[in-house]
């Protein structure tokens, strides 16, 4: 793991501006960048309370708009190069690259060193006597069966019985059910846009997303995130209530 300590910026002596959070970079590698946005939240919610903003993949305007409003301390994303940073024309802002598109210089970074990760998984086998191995992987996010089928080196019809036989359902019911739990999380844990979950969630038309969304849960995009307000907002009163009630 390559590591680079930011250095401490004023917004750290405790300064009382507390609309202003960190903003989260999301990219196509969707399972990736919401993990990198729950760690960036449980840490950032626990250790400031600062608020955390995701922005979808290609909402890179966004931010000077943010930042303009005051409402930016810092920037964490998958940066594609240190020419690309500078392309945004940001004024200096502390920024964490957790990407590892290329070798990046300009801002801190945290990433894996990817061929210390290929030693280390080597170094098991050898250390355990294993004469002959190999690696076999897929990248990229899928949102269809066949690109899946493709992907793994198989035909859709392999796929489709390995499926039914282990998981009891089709491959396109599994990626649906993968879809749809990923939409009810940015739902209900980001304020990111309707429309932008279901974009990240593989669905370009919001419509299809809304109808799809409805048939699978039995309620609505709006009315799963008004739900989940509702609760939080109950789960408070208890709170509340409950130190009322000791005091």
């Amino acid at each position: 793991m390559r590591m680079k300590v930011a250095e401490k910026d004023e917004n750290r002596r405790g300064e009382s501006n507390a609309g202003r959070g960190v903003a989260v970079l999301f990219d196509n590698d969707l399972d990736y960048a919401t993990a990198v946005y729950q760690g960036v939240q449980e840490h950032i919610s626990t250790a400031t309370g600062w608020p955390v903003l995701p922005l979808a993949s290609g909402s890179e305007a966004a931010l000077g708009a943010l930042l303009a409003a005051g409402r930016l301390r810092g920037i964490i994303g998958p940066f594609v190069s240190d020419k690309w940073i500078q392309s945004l024309g940001l004024p200096r802002v502390p920024m964490v690259n957790v990407g590892n598109l290329s070798d990046i210089k300009s801002v801190d970074a945290v990433t894996p060193d990817d061929r210390e990760v290929g030693r280390m998984a080597a170094r098991v086998f050898v250390e355990g006597g294993v004469r002959y191995f190999g690696f076999a992987g897929i990248s990229g996010i899928f949102h269809d069966v066949a690109a899946v089928a493709h992907g793994i080196g198989v035909s859709r019809r392999l796929l489709e019985m390995r499926c039914k036989a282990v998981l009891k359902r089709s491959p396109y019911q599994e990626l649906l059910r993968l879809r749809m739990e990923q939409a009810v999380y940015l739902l209900t844990n980001t304020t990111m846009k309707v429309f932008e979950v279901g974009l990240a969630c593989g669905f370009p038309e919001p419509h299809h997303f809304s109808a799809l969304f409805k048939k699978w849960s039995s309620r609505s995009p709006q009315v799963c995130r008004k739900g989940s307000f509702e609760k939080a907002c109950a789960e408070r009163r208890g709170v509340y209530d409950s130190g009322h009630e000791n005091t």
